[in-house]
């Protein structure tokens, strides 16, 4: 069983031997056996940058095998830490189950998503700022548009258009996604 622990404005996971959820990890991983994660997400921001945060803090506890991919994850929340679960399971529930089931099962062949992860929106603003176009080097760039009808892909790369598809009114080719956000300069 995973637990995912979340805490509430001007919360902490953590000050010197003081935690937030005290004793709260422990008595679960002992009761039930669960692999128990708590958070650190900024703790006056507000739910949209929260639930951000908290998404990826439980990537990389599933990434670092701190949660279990075959188990489902269970959010014990605190105040405006439900607010967050809440935002971050409702923003995009069809994207992340996709995303998911396709993390499984290309886990399951010990298939790295690190090169799906680079697609998206952030790692290709993150791309750019850390390696700026070189003046003397002509840069073109071409992208399709995927098709028109019920599958805007093939049925192979539908899952990656589902992941990859992070804009609002975004098309995609099925694997990149093309809005002015995601095209690397």
């Amino acid at each position: 069983m995973n637990i995912v622990l979340v805490y509430g404005i001007l919360g902490f996971d953590r000050i010197g031997p003081i935690s937030y959820f005290n004793g709260v990890a422990d008595r679960l991983r002992l009761q039930f056996g669960a692999s128990v994660h708590a958070t650190a997400l900024d703790p006056t921001a507000g739910t949209g940058p929260r639930s951000t945060m908290l998404r990826q803090s439980i990537q990389e506890a599933l990434s670092r095998r701190i949660l279990d991919f075959a188990q489902p994850i269970h959010i014990i929340a605190h105040s405006i830490g439900g607010l967050d679960a809440r935002h971050m399971t409702s923003q995009d529930a069809a994207i992340q189950a996709a995303k998911m089931r396709l993390g499984n099962a290309l886990e399951h062949f010990r298939i790295s998503l690190d090169g799906l992860h680079d697609l998206t929106t952030k790692s290709a603003r993150d791309f750019n700022t850390q390696f700026p176009n070189h003046l003397g080097v002509q840069y073109l760039s071409y992208a399709g548009g995927g098709r028109p009808g019920l599958l805007p892909t093939s049925g192979f790369f539908l899952p990656y258009y589902e992941f990859i598809r992070t804009c609002e009114g975004e098309v995609s080719d099925g694997v990149v996604g093309i809005c002015e956000r995601n095209m690397l300069t």
